[in-house]
């Protein structure tokens, strides 16, 4: 397993989603798919001892029907929910659990940029938000 499905895994227990199915680096489906791009920036800092603290970004994205005026605040709702469910699990410490991944510990998660229509098209459009998440990865 991947940080990142370690992290789509995590996303999918947030209760206001009608699928846990997020899918990696597609978001070209019907309405109401959820979708999770890994940025291409990273930040690495190495310690004496071979292990690193790495801050990876992700952007996180959902498509929404817009035809009528309450579907659009439907998903503006589902986006601020989102956002204070994973600023709430970051201040709990309920972090995504990276040791399926391998030898990595979570220390925090937040938004790094807050919920936005990134794309709109006639009927739908497609929200997203960007997450940061800073972990330790232990030497082997």
């Amino acid at each position: 397993m991947t940080v990142s499905e370690c992290l789509k895994n995590w996303l999918g227990e947030f209760p206001g989603f009608s699928t846990n199915t997020i899918l990696t680096d597609r978001i070209d489906t019907p309405d109401g798919t959820l979708s999770l791009y890994k940025s291409p920036n990273k930040t690495v800092v190495p310690f004496n001892d071979g292990s690193k603290r790495v801050t990876e970004y992700y952007q996180f994205f959902f498509r929404g029907e817009t035809i009528e005026e309450g579907q659009r605040i439907s998903n503006h709702k589902l986006m601020e929910d989102l956002e204070d469910w994973i600023e709430e699990r970051d201040a709990g410490e309920d972090f995504p659990d990276l040791s399926q991944a391998g030898n990595y510990m979570c220390e925090e998660i937040a938004l790094s940029n807050y919920g936005a229509i990134t794309s709109q098209e006639e009927d739908n459009a497609i929200y997203q938000i960007s997450i940061v998440m800073r972990y330790v990865k232990e030497r082997n």
